[in-house]
């Protein structure tokens, strides 16, 4: 349980740019500058929610080809086509947010 609080001044503009950060970081007040002060890692993922809805649906679109080779036990062509594409989209998705971390 925290019991203690620390008090600090600073401009309305540092108390700004503060709380702009923990918003971005999704994170409340407290626990932002408590993990900043500790050096700990705030990671900011942009774009994050949007990918993995992307990822999702490439998941989807794979399941259901899944479903049709396993139904009729036979896999088209083009249906493997599909899946090599999916695959490679979720992983170039996955290495350009990866480059975007670093």
């Amino acid at each position: 349980m925290k019991s203690s609080s620390i008090h600090v001044r600073l401009t309305q503009d540092d108390k700004n740019r503060i709380m702009d950060k923990s918003i971005k970081a999704r994170m409340n007040l407290s626990v932002y500058v408590i993990s900043a002060a500790l050096n700990k890692n705030i990671a900011v993922i942009d774009g994050l929610p949007e990918l993995l809805l992307q990822i999702a649906k490439i998941g989807n679109n794979i399941n259901q080809i899944a479903r049709v080779a396993n139904s009729n036990s036979n896999v088209s062509d083009e249906n493997v086509t599909q899946v090599k594409a999916a695959l490679k989209e979720i992983d170039n998705k996955l290495s350009k947010f990866i480059k975007g971390m670093n």
